[in-house]
């Protein structure tokens, strides 16, 4: 429903990137009521007592594994989305437009991957690891970068946007 009214709003460009945030915070605000109201309701929730077992003999809670389901599924869609929408209005204009519609979900699924394994790393607290991440990405398109000054600006704050976001997400 509160995509639907954002839809026909979303038509103005101006508008868009602030609507999108509000979007989101509205969201993120359903989901901790509900969580609120489930928590207050005092219910106990039964989970499948065999996978309970396997976690309590391998040392695992039930709470870390729900909290790093949300981690790679946050990193995954939600992520592109957002550094989508902020990088929108800073795209540089392309003289040779040759970003197919296959070029663009390659994109995307390379960003989600670096996320998930900035992600992994920053869990198992190989903070320099994920300079590796970043440098590998940067050499991948070192000639680019060094080429076009506004793509490397781009580049940039694509790379920090996407960095940003794993560090927001791994606090959780």
């Amino acid at each position: 429903m509160l995509d639907g009214v954002a839809l026909n709003a979303w038509n103005t460009q101006e508008h868009q990137r602030n609507i999108f945030i509000v979007d989101q915070v509205i969201h993120i605000a359903i989901l901790m009521i509900v969580s609120y109201l489930m928590i207050k309701s005092g219910k106990s929730y039964k989970y499948n007592e065999i996978v309970l077992d396997i976690l309590n003999i391998i040392g695992i809670s039930i709470r870390s594994i729900i909290v790093l389901i949300v981690q790679v599924l946050l990193v995954h869609k939600p992520a592109n989305i957002f550094i989508v929408n902020i990088m929108q209005s800073y795209k540089p204009i392309n003289k040779e437009n040759n970003n197919t519609e296959n070029t663009k979900k390659a994109g995307r699924m390379i960003g989600t991957i670096e996320r998930i394994i900035m992600l992994f790393f920053l869990l198992i607290k190989q903070y320099s690891s994920v300079g590796l991440v970043l440098t590998a990405k940067s050499i991948a398109r070192y000639n680019k970068i060094s080429e076009d000054k506004e793509f490397a600006e781009y580049y940039l704050l694509g790379t920090l946007l996407s960095t940003i976001c794993v560090l927001m997400i791994s606090i959780i």
